[in-house]
C-alpha cells in the first residue's frame, strides 16, 4: 500500500537544503563519487523493476 505523503511538513533550512540540492544534481555539479553512486543506485532500481515485471508476466500490475 502507497502512504499519502501530501502532509509531510519541513522547516525552511530543510526546503533550502532539497532545492539547492536538487539544483545541484540537475546542473551536473556533484562529485564523480556521488555521481558513481548514483549510477549504481539506478543501476539497483532497475534490475528491481525487471525483476518484479518479469515475475508478473511482463506486465505491470499498477497499470494493467
Amino acid at each position: 500500500m502507497l502512504r499519502n505523503t501530501s502532509k509531510f511538513k519541513m522547516t525552511d533550512s530543510e526546503i533550502k537544503h532539497f532545492r539547492s540540492r536538487m539544483h545541484d544534481v540537475m546542473t551536473g555539479n556533484i562529485s564523480k563519487e556521488e555521481s558513481a553512486c548514483m549510477r549504481e543506485r539506478r543501476k539497483q532500481i532497475d534490475s528491481t523493476y525487471n525483476e518484479f515485471i518479469k515475475a508478473n508476466g511482463g506486465k505491470n500490475p499498477f497499470f494493467g
